[in-house]
């Protein structure tokens, strides 16, 4: 009995230990708040400038995060080899049309141009594409796809999504996709 008491004692200590040291709050639209712990992926890069990046879409044209700054991005790190990835196409879709002139949407793919292409023939994806984006990805750290970056006017990464789209700056999401992010993007300046 005094060994479970010490157990649940130390338990309790160190939940209190980190829930203190290793969390924010986060507001996912207007008046939604919730208390997660970060992921050290997050930490680098939530409320951070996006670093730097020249890299080029699936027709050549040459793409600068400078010549973002000013407007709103959404970002989204995808794999062909992803099958995620490729469901979210029809809800990233929706998002696209719905604020096309509101945001820059931008998808980086580690993939070679020539895998992206066949991948885009049967997978309709209305995003500018950025095929071998992988030195790019590494660089951020992205170790699992999809992932997505909110990035604001100035610059800032606001928000961060991860693994299978039901993840948010680490809080565990219970609507669609579209539905989240549509938020996201609507709280955004």
């Amino acid at each position: 009995m005094k060994t479970l008491c010490t157990v649940v004692a130390v338990l309790a200590v160190a939940g209190f230990v980190i829930l203190k040291y290793f969390h924010i709050d986060l507001k996912v639209g207007t008046n939604d708040t919730r208390r997660i712990a970060r992921s050290p992926f997050v930490e680098k890069h939530l409320e951070k400038p996006l670093p730097e990046f020249t890299l080029k879409d699936m027709t050549g044209k040459t793409i600068r995060s400078q010549d973002l700054v000013g407007k709103r991005v959404h970002l989204n790190f995808w794999s062909t080899s992803c099958k995620p990835c490729i469901e979210e196409f029809v809800e990233l879709n929706r998002l696209k049309a719905q604020y096309a002139s509101d945001y820059v949407f931008l998808a980086l793919a580690p993939d070679d141009s020539s895998r992206v292409s066949r991948t885009l023939r049967t997978h309709a994806l209305r995003y500018q594409v950025i095929p071998n984006a992988g030195a790019y990805l590494h660089e951020l750290g992205v170790d699992a796809y999809p992932k997505n970056f909110f990035v604001d006017s100035h610059g800032l990464i606001r928000r961060i999504t991860g693994g299978s789209q039901k993840e948010l700056d680490g809080l565990t999401l219970v609507n669609s996709n579209y539905r989240s992010y549509k938020k996201i993007l609507d709280a955004i300046e």
